[in-house]
Protein backbone atom coordinates (compact mmCIF):
# COMPACT_ATOMS: atom_id res chain seq x y z
CA UNK A 1 0.00 0.00 0.00
CA UNK A 2 1.36 3.76 -0.72
CA UNK A 3 2.06 5.29 2.89
CA UNK A 4 -0.19 8.41 1.72
CA UNK A 5 -3.20 5.94 0.75
CA UNK A 6 -2.09 4.30 4.25
CA UNK A 7 -2.36 7.23 6.21
CA UNK A 8 -5.26 8.95 4.67
CA UNK A 9 -7.00 5.16 5.79
CA UNK A 10 -6.05 5.69 9.12
CA UNK A 11 -6.73 9.44 9.13
CA UNK A 12 -10.17 8.34 8.06
CA UNK A 13 -10.66 5.41 10.28
CA UNK A 14 -9.41 8.21 13.26
CA UNK A 15 -12.31 10.70 12.04
CA UNK A 16 -15.00 7.94 12.20
CA UNK A 17 -13.47 6.97 15.82
CA UNK A 18 -13.54 10.47 17.05
CA UNK A 19 -17.11 10.78 15.65
CA UNK A 20 -18.49 7.61 17.12
CA UNK A 21 -16.93 9.04 19.98
CA UNK A 22 -18.71 12.11 20.00
CA UNK A 23 -21.71 10.72 19.88
CA UNK A 24 -21.70 8.75 22.70
CA UNK A 25 -20.44 11.54 24.51
CA UNK A 26 -23.17 13.78 23.72
CA UNK A 27 -25.59 10.77 24.51
CA UNK A 28 -24.15 9.87 28.40
CA UNK A 29 -24.19 14.25 28.73
CA UNK A 30 -27.75 14.27 28.00
CA UNK A 31 -28.53 10.67 30.51
CA UNK A 32 -26.13 12.58 33.35
CA UNK A 33 -28.45 15.97 32.40
CA UNK A 34 -31.93 13.53 32.65
CA UNK A 35 -30.67 11.99 35.73
CA UNK A 36 -29.49 15.44 37.38
CA UNK A 37 -32.83 16.82 36.30
CA UNK A 38 -34.38 13.85 38.24
CA UNK A 39 -32.53 14.87 41.38
CA UNK A 40 -33.16 18.24 41.14
CA UNK A 41 -37.02 17.01 40.83
CA UNK A 42 -36.54 14.44 43.80
CA UNK A 43 -34.95 17.01 46.05
CA UNK A 44 -37.69 19.48 45.64
CA UNK A 45 -39.96 16.85 46.66
CA UNK A 46 -38.14 16.41 49.67
CA UNK A 47 -37.55 20.04 51.03
CA UNK A 48 -41.53 20.28 50.45
CA UNK A 49 -42.38 17.01 52.17
CA UNK A 50 -39.84 18.65 54.99
CA UNK A 51 -41.59 22.04 55.02
CA UNK A 52 -45.10 20.05 54.97
CA UNK A 53 -43.91 17.89 58.31
CA UNK A 54 -42.41 20.99 60.22
CA UNK A 55 -45.74 22.93 59.54
CA UNK A 56 -47.83 19.82 60.94
CA UNK A 57 -45.00 20.10 64.49
CA UNK A 58 -45.73 23.71 64.61
CA UNK A 59 -49.24 23.10 64.62
CA UNK A 60 -49.26 20.24 67.05
CA UNK A 61 -46.59 21.96 69.22
CA UNK A 62 -49.36 25.36 69.12
CA UNK A 63 -52.41 22.83 69.99
CA UNK A 64 -50.18 21.29 73.01
CA UNK A 65 -49.23 24.74 73.98
CA UNK A 66 -52.95 25.88 74.23
CA UNK A 67 -53.34 23.17 76.22
CA UNK A 68 -51.24 23.95 79.34
CA UNK A 69 -52.70 27.68 79.06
Amino acid sequence: MIPSTHRLLQTIGDEKIKTKLAVSNNELIKECDNMLKDIVKDVQDIKNEIKEILELVKKKEDRDMNKWW
